[in-house]
């Protein structure tokens, strides 16, 4: 890789592991081309609370993610604490619009609306791991 290529320039996700957590198949697997398509290692689909945890539990080095504000009729924002703490930057992805319920101490996180572009999703996912640093 490249110091062009690398996370740290703004342009892709070079070497990192993502972690994206939305309960819509479809929604998914796009969300892991455009990361793929970014330059991620790898990317980790879980589609509920217990997934995204298993993930976590497996995988040390998890270097962003994407959480579903709404999985199964149920907020992610306990995924989204989980991530905070281990300092795992993240974005939420919503079609409910801007701020969608979000909780004060989850509510600085970058919001992307679905259905997002390629650009907007790696774009706000790289803001979040710049402002992590």
């Amino acid at each position: 890789m490249s110091s062009a290529d690398s996370p740290a320039c703004g342009r892709t996700l070079a070497g990192l592991r993502i972690l994206v957590v939305d309960d819509e198949p479809l929604v998914a697997m796009l969300a892991e081309d455009m990361l793929r398509d970014a330059k991620a290692a790898d990317v980790f689909i879980a589609n509920n609370e217990a997934s995204a945890r298993d993930v976590l539990g497996r995988i040390n080095d998890i270097g962003g993610a994407v959480i579903d504000v709404n999985l199964w009729g149920t907020p992610s924002f306990a995924i989204a604490r989980m991530l905070r703490e281990r300092g795992i930057p993240f974005v939420f992805a919503t079609g409910y619009g801007d701020q969608a319920g979000v909780p004060d101490d989850v509510r600085d996180a970058p919001i992307v609306t679905k259905p997002f572009a390629p650009r907007e999703l790696v774009s706000m996912l790289l803001k979040a791991i710049a402002a992590s640093r």
